[in-house]
């Protein structure tokens, strides 16, 4: 039998309290002796939740109890901070399945685990955030054991791991080769009938069309009846069957516009969402001259998410073990449990901030968004960053929030990766084929950028993580067309 009680004590520190509890027939208006109680052993409570157990004693003879001649265990773990361990799992001598995890019952507390084993001498291991603890106790027949547990010996005891980026779309993802369907392939064909110099790059791993523009002009001619807004939702609508993207994919967005002063120049960016939640990383830009003028468009949606992702799904991983999960792959094995300084449950993405001062030196900001894996599949996952304390990683995680597992990571200070036409490719337009963008790494030139395009005082750690370039540029205007030369890269702009 299980009784729930919650109780609050007015000295939470005292190291001499137990609980008595006494059982009464509802029957009888006038009781006088209880028909059975029980006491707990002495206990601790320092700011702990805890779940306690003990033998009742059955003071009517004529009270029938049948019982197996067994133990019961009541087990409380805790880090060594004395918070409880929600998710540790519980083990028996050298059983290799755990007999139970903690705070799964809803009757017990977070870091609570209560379970019946046999009688005699037993070995009671926990482990849970990269920490372990083992106790020796011996039961006997009919007894209750409180057993507390807190982790302090280290699973892993090597020193921090330098780890690299790791996606597992890399490997998942390798032998897919998506075409354009044929409605793509009519509506470019439509496009260019207007546009004959118009160039469409095509992404492998989705099948969305990713880059649109004109190799001679603009995507769209000026219309000053029409705000840009509506302009470039127009074409977008349009071309839906182009991008391979739906009405919803482009109704469910988050949006921003910024405009450039020199130059008139707007970019409008539109973060694809599903169900308030945004899909990592997927962003569709628009860029529009000062005339309203649609350059070009880069596209990084999934395709027909509302197809994909058909209900709302609900995480299994609390966003605690998400952060344990992500800091143990790349080396960092948690002394605390990840404590939550605030969360909003009414928000679709559940918002969370989070300190965990082993894994990051900044607090945690944690949302739910969806990882897109590829074209058919996305999947629910926590994304946070973690800043490690040696100042040399800037680790952005993603966690699968069904099952824990690490979906990606990416450092954003250790190493600068970048996608681009590299010399000698004058331009997109002088690239062949079409999409030879290559990925490069750390492609700063010394002595123009001595300290790498994210450091600015040679002082170990970047004083920035965004994509600027601390770099002296060149400026040569031909034709009406500006040609930027970035010390060992060139980007090509349209003249506006």
């Amino acid at each position: 039998m299980t009784v729930p009680l919650n109780l609050s004590f007015a000295d939470a520190n005292s190291e001499a309290l137990y609980l008595t509890l006494k059982f009464f027939d509802d029957s009888s208006q006038t009781a006088v002796s209880a028909f059975a109680s029980c006491t707990s052993d002495n206990f601790v409570l320092a700011k702990q939740d805890k779940t306690l157990g003990c033998q009742v004693t059955f003071n009517d003879s004529e009270v029938d109890v049948s019982t197996a001649l067994n133990a019961q265990f009541i087990v409380n773990v805790y880090d060594t901070n004395g918070n409880p361990i929600k998710g540790a799992e519980v083990y028996i001598d050298d059983a290799s399945i755990p007999i139970g995890t903690t705070g799964e019952d809803a009757f017990t507390t977070d870091g609570a685990l209560v379970f019946t084993t046999t009688v005699g001498a037993h070995d009671i291991k926990a482990q849970a955030i990269g920490f372990m603890v083992q106790k020796a106790v011996t039961a006997a027949p009919l007894s209750i054991n409180n057993v507390d547990l807190y982790l302090s010996q280290r699973q892993d005891t090597t020193d921090h791991i330098e780890t690299a980026n790791y996606d597992m779309r890399v490997a998942s993802t390798a032998n897919v080769n998506i075409t354009p369907t044929t409605t793509q392939v009519n509506a470019q064909t439509t496009l260019s009938q207007r546009l004959p110099t118009l160039n469409v790059d095509y992404d492998k791993k989705t099948g969305v069309a990713r880059v649109i523009y004109n190799k001679t002009g603009y995507l769209t001619e000026a219309e000053p009846a029409k705000s840009t807004a509506t302009v470039v939702m127009d074409f977008l609508h349009q071309q839906r069957d182009l991008l391979r993207l739906s009405d919803t994919d482009l109704t469910n967005v988050s949006q921003q516009v910024r405009q450039t002063q020199a130059t008139g120049s707007q970019r409008y960016y539109f973060q694809q969402q599903r169900y308030g939640r945004d899909i990592f990383n997927a962003l569709l830009q628009v860029n529009v001259n000062r005339d309203g003028r649609i350059l070009s468009i880069n596209n990084d949606f999934s395709p027909a998410v509302d197809q994909v992702i058909v209900n709302k799904a609900t995480p299994v991983i609390s966003v605690q073990q998400a952060i344990i999960n992500g800091a143990r792959k790349v080396g960092i094995n948690l002394i605390h449990q990840p404590k939550i300084d605030s969360e909003d449950l009414s928000r679709d993405d559940q918002k969370t901030t989070l300190t965990a001062m082993t894994a990051s030196k900044e607090p945690i900001d944690a949302t739910l968004v969806y990882f897109p894996v590829k074209g058919d599949q996305l999947r629910l996952a926590w994304s946070f960053i973690l800043f490690t304390h040696d100042q040399r990683h800037v680790y952005q995680m993603l966690v699968d929030a069904q099952n824990g597992d690490v979906l990606a990571f990416f450092d954003q200070v250790d190493s600068d990766s970048y996608e681009a036409f590299p010399i000698p490719v004058e331009s997109p337009n002088h690239a062949t084929p079409l999409n030879a963008r290559q990925t490069m790494t750390n492609p700063a030139a010394s002595p123009g950028s001595p300290w790498k395009w994210h450091d600015l005082d040679a002082s170990i750690g970047a004083e920035y993580t965004i994509m600027r370039i601390m770099t002296p540029i060149t400026v040569v205007h031909l034709r009406g067309q500006s040609l930027i030369v970035v010390l060992g890269l060139i980007v090509y702009f349209h003249w506006i």
